[in-house]
């Protein structure tokens, strides 16, 4: 089910493997699992790994062990992980009948005197009395009880398929450049004139700038040229490292925008950040940026704390970020936006929705001071036919993008397909509702700046 947000297992396996069937056998008997399907090597993925497993919503490790994973740097790392952070493992078996025969084949096999080594530590985390099972045995059904009670010990319980929809959407896909873009031109003028506020009480020449969950750079930059003449560093973090490299290549030579693969709650955030700062000669922030990024983040608090600690005396922060409990939809007799904002909350991209009610709790006790509401009403009234256009687009293509990818990934699943089938007719007829006069709509946001 690939969600975060809920009571998890971690998945570590090699690349060269895949995760395919086992994946879908979990998915099946409804247990939460979290594992990236493009990995890569790197500090970047264990920084991500790190996260994932050191959640408190990740209840254990299932490690799938194989001639390639064996010899993986990236799975030695993520069982360290787990041990550091006492979370239980449970070891399943590729492509042998125990784990001694792995090892040995894998010894056997391999030339390679760093391979032996890693096949020798991972050996070494498992013990005699550890549980394991095949490949085989866990697809045939021959172990469920076992696996049923394994879990159930480690407290994870399988989550009925009727209350989730599974999605394998992916935020770089073809048509959400375009709609992350028209999002951004909406809150433009808002954002300017909190960026104003900060700029004109920091004493310095020079604006220094933290754009947290930045993406490819855009927000930051559509917003500074032409509000104040400070020079202007801004320092892009984001753990998409897809997105990082296209913010490089479209702001790397501008001089302004630097962007980082770094997650802001790993527990080496502090050093990483520091000596990227060091690089930029950036002693504190000025300026810290999130927008649309604390729903997305695992612990917000931990976040905002964090961040805080890289600020000047007197420096901004400024948040933005959604909750649906805001919105209004009237006239909606068939109760539309409803009904796809519910949908939003269960697709496994989407975050948090009702983060944006938390955020002066989590300012106060982060210890920011003078935190002020921006007021901002985006919303359907004397709009014109463009306008609506995109407001409607940012709020809903991408939860019909979810139903669709969803059903193309169970398209044997009667819920998935009747969830896709109605949201194909409902996302026409809400889209004609958005142009019908006296039809009025409000977009669910919270816009805040506070100083450190």
């Amino acid at each position: 089910m690939n969600n975060i947000s809920l009571d998890h297992i971690f998945i570590s396996y090699s690349h060269k493997d895949g995760i395919g069937k086992i994946a879908e056998y979990l998915d099946d008997h409804g247990y939460n699992f979290i594992y990236d399907s493009e990995m890569s090597v790197g500090s970047s993925w264990d920084n991500r790994a790190r996260r994932y497993i050191s959640n408190q919503k990740c209840l254990g490790v299932a490690v799938l062990l194989s001639r390639n994973s064996m010899k993986s740097t990236p799975v030695l790392n993520e069982l360290g992980f787990a041990k550091l952070n006492s979370k239980p493992i449970m070891p399943i078996i590729i492509g042998a009948d125990s784990l001694s025969e792995l090892h040995s084949l894998t010894k056997e096999l391999s030339t390679d005197e760093e391979d032996a080594y890693i096949a020798d530590e991972i050996f070494s985390f498992f013990k005699s009395e550890t549980i394991f099972i095949t490949e085989n045995q866990l697809l045939s059904g021959e172990y469920q009880e076992k696996i049923d009670k394994t879990f159930a010990s480690w407290g994870l319980k399988p989550i009925p398929k009727t209350d989730f929809v599974r999605s394998t959407y992916k935020s770089d896909y073809s048509n959400e450049a375009p709609r992350l873009q028209q999002q951004r031109t909406m809150f433009c003028e808002t954002d300017k004139k909190a960026f104003k506020i900060a700029m004109d009480n920091t004493p310095s020449d020079t604006f220094f700038i933290l754009d947290v969950a930045g993406n490819d750079g855009g927000l930051v930059m559509q917003r500074i040229d032409d509000i104040t003449d400070k020079k202007i560093v801004c320092i892009g973090i984001d753990i998409d490292l897809n997105a990082v490299e296209r913010a490089n290549s479209k702001y790397g030579n501008t001089g302004k925008y630097f962007s980082y693969c770094l997650d802001c709650v790993s527990e080496n955030f502090e050093e990483a950040i520091t000596s990227i700062m060091n690089k930029h000669n950036i002693p504190s922030f000025d300026f810290v940026v999130c927008s649309f990024a604390l729903l997305h983040i695992d612990d917000p608090f931990h976040c905002l704390t964090n961040v805080r600690k890289l600020m000047r005396k007197g420096g901004y922060i400024f948040v933005r970020d959604m909750d649906d409990g805001l919105s209004i939809s009237f006239p909606d007799p068939k109760r539309l936006v409803e009904t796809f904002e519910n949908f939003s909350t269960k697709l496994s991209f989407t975050g948090k929705r009702d983060t944006g009610r938390s955020i002066p709790n989590m300012l106060t006790r982060a210890s920011f001071t003078d935190i002020q509401v921006i007021t901002e009403e985006i919303n359907t009234l004397n709009k014109d036919a463009d306008y609506l256009d995109i407001l409607f687009n940012v709020n809903f293509r991408f939860i019909l993008v979810g139903l669709e990818q969803s059903y193309e990934a169970n398209r044997d699943d009667k819920k998935a397909a009747d969830n896709y089938k109605w949201g194909k007719k409902a996302f026409r007829e809400l889209e004609d509702l958005f142009h019908e006069p006296g039809y009025y709509y409000r977009m669910g946001t919270m816009v805040f700046l506070a100083r450190r």
